[in-house]
């Protein structure tokens, strides 16, 4: 029965106008999407990874730009891809 709730779900969501993926996350950013920084600083702890990464935003002017930082700091696409999420449905950021 779960997946046929999951495919209820799914539809729901697609008759509603919101882009889910299988797994429930939002469907992948456009990489020419544009990042607007919502926050007055940083609002990661300082020292920590997230932290670094969160920096990377403010040099970076869409989704592109910053999975390339992210990547040249020795991150991962899908790390900064999770980030972009995490950030976005936390107010952190803007992607659009």
């Amino acid at each position: 029965m779960a997946n046929l709730n999951n495919a209820t779900t799914t539809a729901a969501k697609a008759a509603a106008g919101a882009s889910a993926s299988a797994s429930g996350r939002p469907a992948a950013y456009p990489l020419a999407a544009r990042i607007a920084v919502l926050t007055d600083g940083n609002p990661k702890k300082p020292g920590t990874a997230s932290y670094d990464r969160f920096a990377l935003y403010y040099g970076a002017e869409t989704v592109e730009n910053y999975i390339a930082a992210v990547v040249a700091g020795g991150g991962t696409r899908a790390k900064a891809r999770a980030d972009l999420r995490w950030d976005s449905a936390r107010g952190f950021v803007t992607i659009g």
